[in-house]
């Protein structure tokens, strides 16, 4: 019950050097395929591993419009866009929306004593703790430096002050050990 073919011609996709795909063409005949066909192979390939090397590009331009490099949380001007489009949205249904602040205190300190890596050790598990006590519908992102900013729909203040709370005793119970300290 299987296919066969007694005629194949393959061409491996290839992007920096290394083999992403491989496209194959059966033929039902022998001899299907003469020195025209694998030009025209060899020409798709090419053309396929621009495309593909191109749209990968895009995929990260747009991720980093998005995201900071460093904490992969949302960046400012993102946050700033979903922000807007949430007050309007908040104005418009007569719902509401809190935004929150955070500020990394001393954080300057950590950076003098323990150097830039440790400052960004600093920053990444903040962002990743409170990227992950929020809801998914929740907006978080870093603002600039050591202040990070947080979008909460439709939440009660109460809610977002326990949060806040258990986010903050989060953070308090948890420990960076720096090399060489």
């Amino acid at each position: 019950g299987a296919n066969t073919f007694p005629c194949a011609l393959s061409a491996p996709i290839i992007i920096d050097n290394k083999v992403y795909g491989i496209l194959t063409l059966d033929s039902s005949s022998a001899r299907a395929f003469d020195k025209d066909d694998i030009r025209m192979m060899e020409y798709f390939t090419s053309e396929m591993s621009v495309v593909i090397k191109n749209s990968e590009l895009i995929k990260n331009a747009i991720h980093f419009s998005r995201y900071d490099a460093l904490t992969d949380v949302h960046n400012r001007h993102y946050f700033e866009d979903i922000a807007q489009m949430a007050l309007d949205e908040a104005v418009r249904y007569k719902g509401h929306i809190h935004i929150v602040l955070f500020d990394l205190d001393d954080f300057k300190s950590v950076n003098d004593t323990n150097g830039h890596a440790s400052g960004d050790q600093v920053l990444k598990l903040f962002a990743k703790t409170i990227q992950d006590s929020i809801r998914g519908s929740d907006v978080f992102a870093r603002f600039g430096g050591d202040e990070f900013i947080a979008l909460f729909r439709n939440s009660k203040t109460e809610d977002i002050e326990k949060r806040i709370l258990s986010i903050k005793k989060e953070l308090s119970d948890s420990a960076l050990v720096f090399e060489g300290m």
